[in-house]
């Protein structure tokens, strides 16, 4: 790996600790951000890094990547189940019953995921 792309590497680890000790902390962006000396338009630039940087990984590695925090689940046949699965992403805990609307699912969990 070149160098520069180590410094690279680096700098998105170091960006996604910030992430998750945001997160961890149950502050909004704007609080958080305030508390620890950021500038908020300097957080969003991170994190927009960091998400172009997984989805990059992403498309070049195809579905066998699955991104860290993220759990890999597979259907069998039409995706409906009888049984209910919990999803918890941000501390918020979601109960899936049989019957649900996958697009809806993957628009609440992204809601979910960005909080």
């Amino acid at each position: 790996m070149k160098t520069k792309e180590m410094a690279r590497q680096v700098r998105l680890s170091q960006w996604a600790g910030i992430m998750h000790e945001r997160s961890e902390s149950g502050k909004s962006i704007r609080k958080w951000c305030a508390e620890n000396g950021i500038q908020e338009k300097t957080y969003y630039y991170w994190q927009r890094n960091l998400r172009e940087s997984a989805c990059s990984l992403i498309e070049q590695k195809g579905a066998a990547v699955t991104p860290a925090g993220w759990a890999l689940c597979e259907t069998a046949g039409s995706g409906k189940s009888e049984e209910p699965i919990t999803i918890e992403i941000n501390g918020c805990r979601l109960l899936v019953g049989g019957s649900f609307e996958p697009e809806a699912l993957k628009n609440v969990c992204r809601i979910l995921k960005s909080l």
